[in-house]
């Protein structure tokens, strides 16, 4: 059996930590302050949609790609393949994380995975998430599939077991479409409204009807408000620019933002699963208490927007003044908790122990803390494949002095058929 335990907590995207931010807002009067309230903005400062593009499979003419979207101040989400790219798959991935975009997973070698085996299916989607980051350097969240996440009539339960193992291998976020028999709500699964205008031959008509058509859409369905173009990058430089002038064209409306896999899900995440509570008022001062997701769990560390019912006169946070945004919300970054982890490794010394005993359906996490000081509030999670009817496993560690040896034993459930 093969149990992977994954750099930054397989868990169900509801149970990540939390910490809180207090702000506090100052108003014109003391009245002002007793009725203000506040909230997080959908998307940053309050746009009604988010624009991206993607482009799948490990391919070196992605960098063009990323290129054309840099002139057209468009952000995107490339989906690499790992046993496919060669030097390409970590000089070319960093290559365009360094002009913004975002890289997600895409399996580990491109199997049609509703053809394969559930736990076959699992370990591509698992193991391509650990190769990922530990090649990259940053959180992965996202995912796309391989031809697709067609049900089998055959098998029809496979696709939601599937999509089960992929949440708990740690993924909340997609340029795919919907999966509407997978049983994941749009909190949990974070879909997109994708249109293709042609990956070889880009056609102006293709686009605009697409683009009409999934706009529409998004702004129907208000907990999926994202539009995407793209599948592959197969066209050459006559279809780049002619992709480029129509995403200057129609992807920049003044009531949208450019957002990537990374941040678009590290956002969302935080809009759905975190919350603002009034704590208390002081004359014409109130305090607020922000629930928030540091970025090595939700897969970057972007500022969340907040909007007010009453405007106030200046806000503060974590002993600084907030900067308002063009659309009237306050920017609230992330405090040094929030930040990305300094490394991701995969561990084969002895330091990490994964031990799974099939026998008594017991899997064992077993960590010695060998960096020499003293580590704090620890948070452990293993994915476990479809065989078991245990999904994920976590655990927090709140100190661990060094040498020390953190341990806990999770039962896996049942043997599924």
């Amino acid at each position: 059996m093969n149990v992977l335990l994954l750099a930054l907590a397989a868990v169900n995207p509801l149970s990540y930590p939390s910490y809180e931010q207090t702000v506090v807002a100052e108003f014109a009067s003391s009245a002002e302050a007793s009725a203000a309230t506040c909230e997080v903005s959908p998307l940053p400062d309050d746009a009604r949609l988010a624009f991206s593009c993607r482009w799948d499979d490990t391919n070196p003419r992605h960098e063009s790609k990323g290129r054309m979207m840099n002139r057209a101040g468009v952000k995107g989400s490339f989906y690499f393949v790992g046993e496919s790219g060669g030097a390409f798959f970590s000089a070319g991935a960093r290559t365009l994380m360094a002009m913004g975009h975002a890289i997600g997973n895409h399996t580990l070698a491109h199997p049609h995975v509703m053809t394969v085996n559930a736990n076959a299916g699992f370990r591509q989607i698992a193991a391509n998430r650990v190769l990922l980051e530990t090649t990259i350097q940053h959180p992965v969240t996202s995912y796309v599939s391989p031809f697709g996440w067609q049900q089998d009539p055959l098998d029809p339960d496979r696709a939601r077991t599937l999509a089960e193992a992929l949440v708990a291998s740690g993924h909340f976020v997609s340029e795919d479409g919907q999966m509407p028999w997978s049983g994941l709500s749009d909190r949990v699964w974070m879909w997109t409204n994708r249109f293709n205008a042609d990956d070889r031959n880009p056609r102006r008509k293709l686009f605009v009807d697409g683009f009409t058509r999934t706009r529409a859409a998004a702004l129907a369905n208000r907990g999926v408000p994202r539009v995407t173009l793209g599948t592959h990058s197969w066209c050459d430089a006559k279809g780049e620019a002619e992709q480029e002038s129509w995403l200057k064209e129609f992807f920049h409306p003044e009531d949208g933002v450019q957002m990537n896999d990374w941040e678009y899900g590290a956002y969302r995440y935080q809009f759905l699963h975190g919350g603002v509570v009034k704590t208390g008022t002081d004359g014409a001062r109130a305090t607020f208490r922000v629930k928030r997701y540091a970025a090595a769990y939700v897969g970057d560390p972007i500022a969340l927007s907040l909007k007010f019912s009453v405007a106030p006169v200046r806000v503060g946070g974590d002993g600084r003044e907030l900067v308002r945004a063009p659309r009237g919300t306050w920017t609230l970054p992330q405090d040094r908790e929030g930040a990305l982890m300094p490394e991701i490794s995969r561990t084969e010394d002895g330091t990490l122990e994964v031990i799974p005993d099939e026998a008594s359906a017991k899997l064992t996490l077993r960590f010695r803390n060998r960096t020499g000081a003293c580590l704090r509030n620890l948070y452990f999670a293993a994915a476990l494949p479809p065989k078991w009817s245990v999904r994920r496993v976590s655990a927090d560690c709140a100190k661990l002095a060094a040498d020390g040896i953190f341990e806990r034993t999770f039962d896996m459930g049942a043997v599924r058929d």
